[in-house]
């Protein structure tokens, strides 16, 4: 059976950036099953597995204006320690600033500098050249 709208898929994949550097692998766990065609994962990601099937395996490169988007200079943000919620702050932890229409961004603390806290509420992966190493588990149609 090949991938196509409405079929479950269930697939290994080592996800690198343009350099080679490993950020996500499911080789290490159990493998990634999904309802194509329905937003589970990036469209460009869903475009390159279109048409594979079980024991398939291939590279997909996905630009980041297809991915996670280009970074944004304007969500970077410096911050005086004493504008967050919370007096423990370490470099990592997640803020989410939620707005009155109930829009909602999430910032993450990447560093500081005296009474500075610097946040970036880029995706981790924006601005990323995006190379997943996929193989094909099994496809199946979705029983819904």
């Amino acid at each position: 059976m090949l991938i196509d709208k409405n079929t479950v898929i269930t697939m290994h994949y080592t996800l690198k950036d343009q350099h080679g550097k490993v950020l996500e692998t499911t080789y290490d766990k159990q493998p990634f099953e999904f309802v194509f065609g329905h937003g589970a994962v990036i469209k460009a990601l869903e475009d390159g597995l279109l048409n594979m099937k079980a024991g398939d395996e291939k590279t997909i490169v996905v630009a980041p204006s297809e991915g996670y988007g280009e970074r944004k200079k304007e969500l970077v943000l410096k911050v005086s320690r004493e504008e967050l919620p919370e007096a423990e702050v370490k470099t990592g932890k997640e803020f989410r600033k939620i707005y009155e229409d109930g829009t909602m961004e999430i910032y993450r603390v990447r560093g500081f500098l005296e009474k500075w806290v610097y946040l970036n509420g880029n995706h981790p992966w924006a601005g990323v050249e995006l190379h997943y190493d996929v193989k094909i588990l099994d496809v199946k149609p979705a029983n819904f």
